[in-house]
């Protein structure tokens, strides 16, 4: 293997780590945001009041939202198939939330 084999292949692989820089924060918050949503919840559920409503409706919307930023970021292809029945799924499981 050749200096130039490596070097290509080192820029490939720092191309495509830069490519999903944008992809890894957008976990990292939906991540940060699972867990302040639950802790938020252990303290609201008590009572099935706003707070614990408001809760429960806006963490899948919420995950909609990413899973829309998921599928506008992925190419044309399965992936993106994929991407777009979770962001159907996701929706209507919100908006099924929404009428209980």
């Amino acid at each position: 293997m050749n200096t130039l084999t490596v070097m290509s292949n080192s820029a490939s692989v720092n191309a495509q780590v830069n490519g999903r820089a944008p992809l890894v924060r957008l976990y990292l918050v939906r991540g940060v945001l699972a867990a302040v949503w639950a802790v938020a919840f252990a303290h609201a559920h008590d009572t099935l009041g706003a707070a614990a409503i408001t809760l429960l409706v806006t963490y899948p919307l919420l995950d909609a939202v990413s899973s829309a930023v998921d599928y506008l970021s992925v190419p044309d292809g399965p992936e993106q198939r994929v991407q777009a029945g979770l962001l159907v799924w996701k929706v209507r499981r919100g908006v099924a939330q929404l009428r209980v």
